[in-house]
């Protein structure tokens, strides 16, 4: 479980850094990062109490150390910080079928959406 919860997390760290406009590099690392967390065949818990974090692949230094705070505090300031960033209801349009995070920020950034309410009103005046 707790695997499908960290893997959601680099999840949604990838998707805020896509709309954000960040380095793709960096956005393909997480997502990674995200789908092999899920498909372990061993909980992350006991893969980091090993000491075996850097054995999975594309876990770097950096991403051990989040997944550490994680599995130590329950939190990752990393995430906490990237969610204060933009705002709250941009993630909620990922749930929208056909819309992903490269739209969303073109939204943001052109229209001013900032939630579905949002998205509702650009609709119906027909700014979309």
């Amino acid at each position: 479980m707790r695997n499908l919860q960290l893997a959601w997390i680099f999840s949604q760290i990838a998707n805020i850094l896509e709309i954000k406009g960040e380095n793709p590099h960096k956005i393909r690392a997480y997502k990674r990062a995200a789908r092999e967390i899920a498909h372990l065949p061993t909980d992350i818990g006991d893969i980091h109490r090993e000491g075996q974090l850097r054995s999975i692949p594309g876990i770097g230094p950096a991403l051990a150390d989040k997944i550490d705070q994680w599995l130590t505090t329950g939190e990752m300031d990393y995430y906490e910080e990237l969610q204060t960033q933009i705002p709250a209801g941009l993630l909620e349009l990922l749930n929208l079928p056909g819309i992903g995070p490269k739209t969303i920020s073109t939204l943001h950034q052109e229209l001013g959406i900032r939630d579905v309410e949002d998205l509702e009103r650009a609709a119906r005046k027909r700014k979309i």
